[in-house]
């Protein structure tokens, strides 16, 4: 395939997304009357439960500040199950899935393996700059640069 190949596809590319978004708003046409007629027809309906669920809703939102207040209240985990819920609090330290290493103790450890220490090792670039200033900062940094390839087709 050559340029001109490659030309002559874009065209018919482009005319068959102007063609796909034709048919969508065509669709969109038909569709438009049936969607109103349906929320006119499921309106009596919605109005006839809004009030029964917005009464629920706001029975469900007491209980559950009842309960989250009175499991608060509490020195110890607990655990109380109903048959449909269960109501807990967990009060205990959990391991953290992150890890958090002291730079000194780990320098300390790794002064042994040489440089290669340094390929552990990041800076904080925010903390960095607030401690040596932006322009200290900047004679010591780097902005690597690498190489992108893309690739796009678009309508104009």
């Amino acid at each position: 395939m050559n340029q001109s190949d490659v030309k002559y596809k874009a065209e018919r590319w482009a005319a068959a997304k102007k063609k796909i978004d034709e048919l969508n708003a065509e669709q969109e046409q038909e569709i438009e009357p049936l969607r109103r007629a349906f929320d006119r027809k499921a309106e009596p309906i919605r109005q006839r439960y809004a009030a029964e669920i917005d009464k629920a809703e706001a029975r469900a939102q007491v209980l559950q500040d009842e309960i989250i207040d009175w499991l608060g209240k509490q020195r110890s985990s607990i655990t109380v199950e109903s048959k449909h819920a269960i109501a807990e609090l967990f009060k205990g330290e959990v391991e953290s899935r992150n890890r958090t290493v002291d730079v000194k103790k780990f320098l300390k450890f790794a002064k042994t393996k040489g440089d290669a220490v340094y390929d552990c090792v990041t800076v904080a670039i925010a903390k960095a700059e607030k401690l040596l200033g932006k322009t200290e900062l900047d004679k010591i940094s780097e902005r690597p640069t690498e190489t992108v390839t893309r690739t796009a087709l678009r309508l104009k």
